[in-house]
């Protein structure tokens, strides 16, 4: 592995998973690249608060759960604990990803992670945590309140969703060329593309 190869991905491959995570001034997405046996993973958000000295550093992980949903007091309540495959303590967990650092608010980090592919996590949720994790503290690292939260779908699933949302020529365009090989191995060559039209 060497950066050009991780570069060659993110520019000439599509993600095969996506999150579109969303909080109380927060905004955001993940995606999810297949590579070699993991899984390159982008992070982008806005509304960040300052966790210290004015720049926000935020737990970020992997939630077990299905659903952004909970209560007005735990608003992400539903995401659950950590997914994890072993038995590990945090900062070992499956889902345990490194911090997102922000400034203004804002926040952009590439990283590659063996302990998982992108279909392994679809159906799970990405949670923005409002604190520093301290990688020690039992089971989440002291990572504060969830502040956004986002459920994972496969990138396809994404692209058709938004294809029937817009109905627009243009769009139905890009959809036909950027998704087209990827419907034709998940659905064993049927030309479902029609369905566009």
């Amino acid at each position: 592995m060497n950066s050009f190869d991780l570069i060659r991905v993110l520019c000439n491959t599509s993600p095969k998973a996506y999150a579109l995570i969303t909080g109380a001034t927060v905004t955001g997405t993940m995606l999810a690249y297949s590579f070699e046996e993991g899984t390159i993973v982008v992070v982008e958000a806005q509304g960040l608060p300052a966790t210290g000295c004015g720049l926000g550093v935020h737990g970020l992980h992997i939630h077990e759960g299905s659903s952004c949903s909970g209560t007005p007091e735990n608003p992400f309540g539903n995401a659950g604990g950590h997914y994890s495959t072993t038995n590990c303590p945090h900062p070992y967990h499956t889902g345990d990803l490194p911090p997102l650092f922000s400034e203004d608010g804002q926040a952009w980090m590439a990283v590659y992670i063996s302990k998982f592919t992108p279909e392994q996590i679809v159906g799970r949720t990405i949670i923005i945590h409002g604190n520093v994790d301290d990688f020690t503290t039992q089971p989440s690292g002291n990572s504060g309140p969830m502040i956004a939260c986002g459920v994972f779908i496969s990138y396809v699933s994404y692209m058709l969703l938004f294809c029937c949302y817009f109905n627009e020529t243009a769009v139905q365009l890009l959809c036909r060329e950027k998704i087209q090989s990827d419907i034709h191995q998940i659905f064993s060559g049927e030309n479902l593309i029609v369905a566009f039209e």
